[in-house]
């Protein structure tokens, strides 16, 4: 609740100035051109010790007609502002090491053409440190609470294409959810959990097969793993989503510990780890 609220003020007061800095110009009628001049900011989360904050901050570069994303770092305070990251690329999905010491974060930079990768700064400043080189997108990470490693939610890589080829091959439809909005056609692409250790840089694959797991969360020792899945027969044609734990080793079966026919969704654990609370929807009814 702390963290949550913390990241919510850092959002109000951000916007705020934002809005001060508005309200000072002189009142016109809002232009086309405006609307591309609008920053957006996102993402917030807090260093450990309370005192800073890092976020995205996106413009539009309307000479290259795209949307561009770097970090900012600010003091709790209000009375700091510095620009981490800079250049044509993006980074997105900034997150402080537990000891606080370094902010990770997604970019595709140099030879990363076609996936993003994991990078690793000092929280001071200087160039980030390219820590992966996985073929799938990152969906989401974590850290473990020791620092140790890393957890990641990686999407299946894409085989519709070949490397010597750059026209696409016809989509294959086998599924009952073949197409959604913003995405396009879906192909059988799914989603799993992969552990990365930082003394070896090695990348364990913890979860496999058909199904998805997505929105892991570490227990406060670091052994174990909740996450979300819905392992039913065919998961396109309900909403039934579960809890479930596991150990934070390659191999480990992975227990579901509910059982509502609707969605159970984001586990957090308790301080102790002896418990795990999470959302779970008000009814069972396929969304329409």
């Amino acid at each position: 609740y702390t963290i949550f609220m913390k990241k919510l003020l850092m959002c109000l007061c951000i916007t705020g100035l934002l809005t001060i800095v508005a309200y000072g110009q002189k009142k016109r009628p809002l232009l086309p051109l405006d609307v591309m001049r609008y920053h957006s900011i996102g993402d917030p989360h807090t260093s450990p010790d309370g005192a800073w904050g890092v976020y995205t901050l996106s413009s539009v570069d309307t000479a290259k007609d795209k949307t561009v994303t770097h970090l900012w770092l600010t003091g709790w305070d209000g009375k700091q502002h510095l620009q981490l990251t800079s250049g044509e690329g993006s980074e997105s999905s900034p997150r402080f090491s537990p000891d606080g010491k370094y902010i990770s974060f997604i970019a595709a930079r140099g030879d990363d053409e076609k996936y993003s990768q994991l990078y690793l700064m000092d929280r001071r400043g200087g160039e980030g440190k390219k820590l992966t080189q996985v073929a799938g997108d990152i969906n989401d990470y974590i850290w473990s609470p020791d620092a140790s490693k890393i957890l990641f939610v990686i999407k299946d890589p894409d085989l519709s294409d070949t490397a010597k080829s750059k026209v696409r091959l016809p989509y294959v439809i086998n599924r009952y959810h073949f197409k959604q909005d913003y995405l396009g056609y879906l192909e059988k692409r799914t989603t799993h959990l992969y552990l990365f250790d930082m003394a070896t840089c090695k990348l364990d694959t913890l979860t496999s097969g058909i199904y998805d797991e997505v929105n892991p969360s570490f227990s406060p020792d670091g052994k174990q793993i909740a996450f979300t899945s819905n392992r039913t027969a065919d998961p396109d044609r309900n909403e039934n989503t579960d809890i479930y734990i596991m150990d934070a080793v390659p191999g480990a079966k992975a227990t579901p510990i509910t059982t509502w026919p609707g969605a159970d969704d984001n586990a957090v654990w308790s301080p102790d780890g002896k418990w795990i609370a999470y959302m779970q929807s008000s009814s069972n009814e396929l969304f329409t």
